[in-house]
């Protein structure tokens, strides 16, 4: 059975964040919450701020106005050597994987715990094969990338993101140019890590079918601001034009 998120226990908060990149407002007074063990789901169109947004909570950019808050801590001006305990308990699923094609699966997985300095192979092997088993790959860690499926290359990545036990997990796009059970064998595995271990996770995607089965709220983002935040059944209920647009793929073309 699936643990319920902790309605009064805030994992991370971000309070008024604005980011320009070049000449290009993205983030424009991000004010967002995310509980412990929740999962949130942001969604928006391209060019709306939400991989840039995911950036911000791990210190790969930092905000030009706001804060970042990880579990108390403002991490939002600290030096790369005070970030570096915090990224630990944060695993990122990139959009494409980004996997490295000259590693094996094995190897992959085993990056994260070789850039903390753990050097016991023995350890090393066990922990692996105990992650590829979790994502049910276990059976094809000596496999090259380039020999494995979209949902699969997902699935490692997946299990590299887990490898370190972080309390969060952020996903960038996890079920992008994946076939519908591709798709639903990631979400089945996202769900599964809140349950198994109460990771507080946070998906960025355009999937509204992976959006309402994972997520327990979901945020709207447009023009740079949360335009809202709520159940998914809340926002299937929404009056605004934008939103249901949105989560019908509807273009407002009418020519």
């Amino acid at each position: 059975m699936t643990k319920p998120f902790q309605k009064e226990s805030e994992h991370i908060r971000i309070e008024g964040v604005t980011k320009r990149i070049g000449d290009q407002h993205i983030l424009k007074g991000i004010d967002l919450s995310v509980r412990h063990g929740e999962i949130l789901a942001i969604i928006g169109a391209s060019g709306t701020g939400k991989s840039v947004l995911l950036k911000h909570i791990t210190g790969l950019m930092r905000p030009d106005a706001g804060r970042v808050i990880f579990d108390g801590e403002d991490i939002s001006q600290m030096t790369e050597k005070s970030l570096a305990p915090i990224r630990r308990r944060i695993g990122m699923l990139f959009q494409n994987g980004a996997l490295f094609d000259s590693l094996t699966v094995a190897e992959n997985v085993a990056f994260p715990l070789l850039e903390t300095g753990l050097r016991d192979s023995a350890q090393i092997e066990a922990r692996v094969r105990e992650n590829l088993q979790l994502v049910g790959l276990e059976a094809h860690l000596e496999k090259m990338p380039v020999s494995l499926s979209g949902g699969m290359r997902k699935r490692v990545a997946l299990a590299r993101a887990m490898i370190n036990k972080p309390e969060c997990l952020l996903c960038d796009e996890p079920t992008s140019g994946l076939d519908p059970i591709a798709s639903d064998s990631i979400n089945h595995l996202v769900r599964r890590l809140r349950s198994q271990f109460h990771v507080t996770s946070i998906v960025v995607t355009h999937d509204m079918t992976s959006a309402y089965h994972i997520a327990d709220r979901i945020a709207f983002l447009k023009e740079g601001k949360v335009r809202f935040i709520g159940e998914p059944e809340e926002i299937r209920e929404s009056k605004d034009a934008d939103i249901q647009d949105f989560i019908h793929g509807r273009s407002g073309d009418t020519s």
